[in-house]
């Protein structure tokens, strides 16, 4: 008996007969809206198809940056951008063309959100890790670029546009859906950092699907013409402006998605009540049959939206897409001549009517793109982590940097003085009243002194003058003759003019009385830090619990007892006088006295304890 068969062929054992485990792969996505929640799923059926035994976790990784910025990223961003848009837009704005900004950003984003990322993913022990989202990116990449995180990073690009936040030089490969991103994200994130793959979207939309199958499968009408409107997972923007420009136009119906806001959906569904030709829909999965049936799509934010619209060569516009990276991509898009913008109905209405006679073509690709997989799958590592001494300077050079930042606008911004005084209680001057009377403190050019003086003496009044510019020892002494008191003041000058505190109140309380040397008129537009402290150290304070009262502007507050009104009367002459004159007739009228500061007493006045 032969057992040729045993020695040629050895017999398979139990483990070889066992499938090879897969890579392992962690995918990281946000719960900002539905698009980087599909880019993940899309994703992660695409891998599995390209390699079965892959073992693939969907993690959202906005739960690893912890309560703080999980709120601040999601909850107070979509709050900014429905109440305050006009802020979100700066704040955008600002980052994106401000390197500095972008990575003082980055900074407190790892600082905060790095640790929890880092523990995430390596609680997972992937062989590499993929985001959908842009923070995810800058953390991940940071991770990456310091070290910290040994296996490869990748990103994916559905957005066109705001590349600034997306690529990172810590990401191994971006994976972007048009070809115009390419070199954005190489100059971003350096050469070889980005691969246009086919655009992230599931495959049924590569599949034929005609618009008569479509619009019998959703049970629309077969002849007319159909306007798909999204406001994506949130349901942002004027979707009714956008149904009200459609339904305009005979023969159109109109679906509208409103995601997951049951808030939009109920308020569309009551101002629509009864109207045949518009249907509201909220989250569906049926986007592929939408886009299938529909003759032009209609959005306000763009995204994966925009992609599978492609994909189904539908024509797209933008109907007043927000603030942000919505409006820069519309913008891009339509520079690109690959969207319209419409910014009110009327246009909007035009724009859909071009967009009818738009002849349908194939959806097919202009050319074979890899997949969002194979391109993952055969990416060389590109990142390497820089040394531990250039880590360590980097993040001196934010600090210092933060700490600049956060010194000028303490110190040399008018904004920052009340913060830091209301925080550290630094004490102004609040002189007390006398019964019946106002303090009344006159700021003006000193070429008027005469004129001011005399209307005082006319309505019998008295004041507190600080005067504007040049002053003479003769303006001096009749201020004083006339039972008036001279009253320290401070302008605002130039960016060095802070330097000038001490020098300026010196001069213009030598020989005053003691009382007026310790307080100042503060400058019209605000006082900075630095202007306090060093009028501390004169021993002066400024004057505060103020009403202020301008030229040319009605007096909408109150004038009763107790209370200290600086009248401003920088201003012309042919203003200025007779808007004193109504002031001094108006408190005569209301049984007021009008009466300098009450000062505090001089050192060598006040009685030992």
């Amino acid at each position: 008996m032969s057992n040729k068969g045993t020695l040629d062929e050895a017999p398979a054992s139990a483990s070889s007969l066992r499938p090879k485990p897969g890579p392992r792969i962690l995918i990281l996505f946000s719960d900002i809206g539905e698009g980087h929640v599909s880019a993940a799923r899309t994703l992660r059926n695409e891998i599995i198809t390209e390699d079965p035994q892959a073992q693939v976790t969907l993690q959202n990784g906005f739960d690893a940056l912890g309560r703080f910025l999980c709120w601040f990223m999601r909850d107070f961003y979509r709050t900014q951008y429905a109440s305050v848009p006009w802020l979100y837009r700066f704040s955008y704005d600002v980052f994106r063309r401000v390197w500095l900004f972008r990575q003082l950003g980055a900074f407190i984003l790892v600082l905060l959100g790095g640790r929890g990322v880092r523990r995430l993913v390596v609680g997972q022990s992937p062989d590499l890790v993929i985001s959908t989202d842009a923070r995810l990116n800058v953390v991940l990449g940071k991770l990456k670029k310091t070290g910290e995180l040994k296996i490869p990073v990748f990103a994916t690009l559905t957005d066109l546009g705001g590349l600034e936040f997306w690529a990172h030089k810590g990401v191994d490969l971006h994976l972007v859906m048009d070809s115009t991103c390419v070199a954005t994200v190489e100059r971003l994130a350096g050469k070889g950092a980005a691969c246009q793959v086919r655009p992230l979207v599931a495959p049924a939309f590569f599949s034929p699907l005609s618009r008569e199958e479509a619009r019998t499968t959703l049970a629309q009408p077969p002849d007319e013409r159909i306007v798909l409107i999204s406001g994506g997972g949130w349901g942002v923007g004027d979707l009714e402006g956008a149904v009200k420009a459609a339904l305009v136009l005979p023969g159109t119906h109109a679906i509208c998605i409103t995601g997951r806001n049951a808030e939009v959906k109920d308020r569309l569904e009551t101002a629509f009540a009864g109207e045949p030709r518009l249907t509201v829909l909220g989250f569906t999965s049926q986007m592929n049959e939408l886009l299938a049936a529909c003759d032009v799509v209609v959005h306000a934010m763009g995204g994966v939206t925009y992609l599978e619209a492609t994909v189904r060569d539908r024509p797209v516009i933008a109907y007043r897409p927000p603030c942000g990276h919505p409006a820069l991509i519309a913008a891009t898009l339509e520079k690109q001549g690959r969207q319209r913008v419409a910014e009110t109905q009327e246009q909007l209405s035009a724009a859909l009517l071009e967009a009818f006679v738009r002849p349908a073509a194939s959806a097919r690709l202009e050319a074979p793109l890899p997949s969002p997989a194979s391109a993952i799958f055969s990416a060389p590592p590109r990142v390497r982590p820089r040394p531990v001494w250039r880590t360590v300077m980097l993040r001196l050079s934010l600090v210092t940097a933060s700490l600049v930042v956060l010194g000028s606008f303490v110190f040399f911004a008018d904004a920052g003085y009340p913060v830091v005084a209301k925080t550290l209680h630094l004490r102004t001057a609040h002189p007390t009243a006398q019964p019946a009377t106002i303090q009344l403190v006159i700021r003006a050019r000193s070429d008027t002194l005469a004129e001011v003086l005399a209307d005082l003496r006319a309505h019998h009044a008295t004041a507190s003058v600080a005067l504007l510019g040049a002053r003479s020892p003769g303006q001096v002494q009749a201020v004083e003759a006339a039972d008036d008191q001279v009253l320290a003041a401070l302008e605002p000058g130039s960016r060095t003019g802070w330097m000038h505190t001490r020098r300026v109140l010196e001069a213009q309380t030598a020989g005053t009385e003691a009382g007026a040397a310790r307080v100042y008129l503060p400058p019209k537009g605000g006082l900075t830090l630095s202007e306090y402290l060093l009028a501390r150290s004169t021993g002066a304070v400024p004057l505060s619990g103020t009403i202020w009262l301008r030229a040319r502007h009605p007096v909408t507050k109150p004038l009763v007892a107790g209370v200290i009104v600086v009248l401003d009367l920088d201003s012309s002459r042919d203003t200025a006088l007779p808007f004193l004159d109504k002031v001094l007739a108006q408190l005569q009228g209301e049984g007021l006295d009008a009466v300098p500061l009450t000062l505090p007493p001089s050192p060598a006045e006040t009685p030992a304890s």
